[in-house]
C-alpha cells in the first residue's frame, strides 16, 4: 500500500477506456484527487494531469472510508479545463464524446472537460483510506441534488421563502436577481426586512448549504428544513447528526445545542447596528478616560464615532479589541462578530469585581436582545442571573 507503481495499461481510444471502466466496475466512480488543480478558461495546459480514481469498498467497517484507487495519468494534452467545482466525494460518472484519441466529461459536482492522446493506468490499485464528507455545522444542512444549473429564483422557490425576506450577495447591499446562477454567484445571504441575517446559502456544484442566522425564527427554519425534501433531483441531504439515504428526513431539525463558554465570558445578540464604540463604552459603565485599542494593526481608527458595524465589515466578519483604563491595562475585551450579530465580552486582568458585575449587568441596556448566553446560563429560556457566575 502507497508504493510506487510502474504504469502497465495504456488507452488512447475512449472504446478502450470503456471497456476498462466496465471490467474493473468503475462506473461510476470517486474522483479522489486531480493534479494540477483544472483552471476554468483550460488555457495554460500542463505536461500531464495525475488522478486518482477510487472505487469504494463497501465491506470495510472502519470509521474512515476506504477506497482501490488506481493512478491515472493524463499525456498529451489537448483540453482540460473545469466546470463548477469538482467533488471529491460525489459520484463521478464518465460521459464519452466523439473526438478521436481519449475524449472525456467526467461529472462529480462540476464538470471535467479532458481531451488527451492517451491515458496511463497503474496496473492495480492502491488502498486509500479516508475521512467521509465533513458534516454540517450545527443549525444546518446539505441538500446534494442535479439541479446544479439552477438560477437563484429557482431556489428561493425551492425553499419556499416568505416574499418579504431579502436575498443579497454577502457583504454588500446588491439583490440577487431571480435569474442570477447558481454557478457564478455562490454564497447569498438572506435578510429580514430590519437587515438581519436568517439563512445564509452557499452552492457547490449540485450540492447546497443552508444555514441558520441569529435572527431566523423557528417557524422559518422550520419551515426551510422541511422543504429539503421537495428540492427537484435530490440524492441525499445530509445534518449533523443524519445522512439520507439510508435514513428519513424528519420534518423538524434537532434543539439548538446549549452554547459552551469561558468563564468570565458572556455573549449577547443584539441589535447594535448603530451603535458607535463611545455609546458601547457608556452602557458598559466605563470611565470616560478609558480607550478603545484594536487587536489588528491595520483596524479604522478607534474614534468614538465609530460604529461597531463599520468595525466589524473592515475586518471582514469579526472585529476584536478592548477598553484600557488610563494607564493602559485591560479592562474588558471584546468580540464584535457581524455576521451572527453578536457582542462577547471577556473580563480583564485590571477589571474588578464591581467593574466586571457592572458589564455583566450592562446587557440589559443593550438595543434589541435576543439572547444572552455565559458558562451556566442561556437566556432565553433560563432567566439571565444579576450576578456573573463563580469563578
Amino acid at each position: 500500500v502507497g508504493t510506487a507503481y510502474r504504469p502497465a495499461m495504456e488507452f488512447d481510444s475512449n472504446e478502450a477506456l470503456l471497456r476498462f471502466l466496465e471490467d474493473e466496475g468503475l462506473s461510476p466512480f470517486t474522483l479522489l484527487k486531480i493534479t494540477p488543480k483544472p483552471s476554468a478558461t483550460g488555457k495554460k495546459l500542463p505536461a500531464s494531469v495525475a488522478m486518482e480514481w477510487g472505487l469504494t469498498d463497501l465491506e470495510y467497517d472502519g470509521e474512515k472510508e476506504r477506497f482501490l484507487a488506481w493512478q491515472v495519468s493524463a499525456e498529451e494534452l489537448v483540453t482540460c479545463r473545469a466546470e463548477g467545482e469538482l467533488d471529491r466525494f460525489d459520484e463521478c460518472h464518465t460521459d464519452l464524446g466523439d473526438a478521436s484519441g481519449i475524449d472525456v466529461r467526467l461529472v462529480a459536482g462540476g464538470t471535467l472537460f479532458l481531451r488527451c492522446a492517451r491515458l496511463v493506468v497503474s496496473d492495480e490499485p492502491v488502498e486509500r483510506l479516508r475521512k467521509g464528507r465533513p458534516r454540517p455545522s450545527h443549525g444546518e444542512f446539505h441538500v446534494t441534488t442535479g439541479e446544479a444549473a439552477a438560477t437563484w429564483g429557482e431556489v428561493r422557490r425551492w425553499f419556499g421563502t416568505p416574499a418579504e425576506l431579502t436575498w443579497l450577495v454577502p457583504r454588500t447591499t446588491n439583490v440577487v436577481a431571480d435569474d442570477a446562477r447558481v454557478s457564478e454567484l455562490k454564497h447569498v445571504r438572506v435578510e429580514d426586512d430590519a437587515g438581519h441575517a436568517v439563512l445564509w446559502l452557499s452552492a457547490q456544484g449540485g450540492r447546497f448549504t443552508v444555514s441558520r442566522g441569529k435572527w431566523a425564527a423557528d417557524a422559518l427554519w422550520n419551515g426551510v428544513w422541511s422543504r429539503a425534501t421537495t428540492v427537484p433531483g435530490t440524492t441525499a441531504i445530509a445534518s449533523r447528526t443524519l445522512v439520507c439515504p439510508p435514513g428519513t428526513w424528519p420534518n423538524s431539525p434537532p434543539p439548538k445545542p446549549a452554547p459552551q463558554v469561558w468563564p468570565d465570558v458572556y455573549g449577547v445578540t443584539c441589535a447594535f447596528d448603530a451603535m458607535t464604540l463611545g455609546e458601547l463604552r457608556e452602557v458598559l459603565a466605563l470611565p470616560s478616560t478609558s480607550a478603545f485599542v484594536f487587536d489588528r494593526p491595520d483596524a479604522l481608527e478607534p474614534r468614538d464615532a465609530l460604529t461597531l458595524v463599520e468595525a466589524g465589515r473592515h475586518a471582514g466578519r469579526m472585529a476584536t479589541g478592548e477598553f484600557r483604563d488610563a494607564g493602559g491595562k485591560t479592562l474588558v475585551h471584546v468580540n464584535v462578530d457581524v455576521v451572527e450579530i453578536k457582542l462577547a465580552f471577556r473580563r480583564g486582568p485590571a477589571c474588578d469585581d464591581a467593574t466586571w458585575i457592572a458589564i455583566w449587568r450592562a446587557s440589559e441596556k443593550l438595543p434589541g436582545v435576543r439572547e444572552r448566553n455565559s458558562r451556566t446560563t442561556c437566556s432565553p429560556p433560563d432567566p439571565w442571573p444579576q450576578e456573573p457566575p463563580a469563578r
